[in-house]
């Protein structure tokens, strides 16, 4: 089932501008959309849900980095705080994520504060409406598990009990322009209730309920990658665990 489309349409950088009226908008295409403007008189970033929530995203971020899952500029990471969304700006790094790097939109994508959500902006936002249990959304491109992506193939399956309970329903989408919203629709869609997936050509995307939760999500996503292709690339021939304990795994993970 297609989600409702969203009301913006990513297809180049978004640029900043301001009108006569000091009402503050992002072009996301060459034709604006009336729910694009947006007053911009409140200091959000004042509130204390705010302040913590940005907090978390640059300690997640750093994180992200100290683990190499990330390079340069590639990536970007969200979550809820009460009503608005939190998202990197473009172009932030998640090595020096700052709070002025960290946007504030609502799930329509109006933007409260900030000059540049990132161009996967529509991509967060469709996943959280899809998934009211996910308050985070990583997208990053870490080297292993985008070997796959590219190869448009998933790891071993079962081969280890924290894959399987975490990774079991795995899935690549196919390839569509990055910050399109046909990739937007189409990652949402396939990510299902799962909580991670290989986007082809590109990268992956990982969920959870707190930033945290995703970040070592992520980490764990990249550490199968790369112990299965270390299996597929060497002598040795993966033993994968019995149905039993398959099944045991999966229903934990429904706990």
């Amino acid at each position: 089932m297609r989600l409702n489309s969203l009301s913006f349409n990513y297809t180049q950088t978004p640029r900043l501008s301001l009108d006569k009226n000091n009402v503050k908008y992002i072009n996301f295409s060459h034709k604006l959309q009336e729910d694009t403007f947006v007053k911009n008189n409140t200091k959000l970033s004042n509130n204390p849900l705010i302040i913590e929530a940005k907090k978390d995203l640059m300690k997640q971020a750093k994180y992200l980095s100290d683990k190499n899952l990330t390079a340069g500029s590639g990536g970007n990471i969200s979550s809820r705080a009460g009503d608005k969304i939190l998202i990197s700006k473009a172009g932030s790094l998640f090595s020096d994520l700052k709070e002025e790097d960290i946007c504030i939109i609502d799930e329509n994508g109006k933007v409260f504060e900030g000059d540049r959500p990132s161009s996967e902006t529509p991509m967060h936002l469709a996943i959280y409406k899809n998934r009211p249990d996910v308050n985070s959304v990583i997208h990053f491109h870490p080297v292993y598990a985008t070997v796959y992506a590219v190869a448009n193939k998933t790891m071993l399956p079962n081969i280890l009990p924290h894959t399987t309970k975490h990774f079991h329903d795995l899935k690549v989408a196919p390839y569509e322009n990055a910050g399109s919203e046909d990739l937007a629709q189409k990652a949402a869609e396939a990510l299902g209730n799962s909580e991670a997936l290989l986007l082809g050509n590109h990268g992956a995307i990982v969920v959870g309920k707190t930033p945290q939760i995703a970040a070592k999500t992520a980490d764990s996503l990249e550490n199968y990658a790369q112990i299965s292709y270390l299996l597929e690339n060497s002598c040795f021939k993966a033993k994968q665990l019995s149905k039993e304990s398959v099944d045991y795994m999966i229903n934990s993970s429904k706990r």
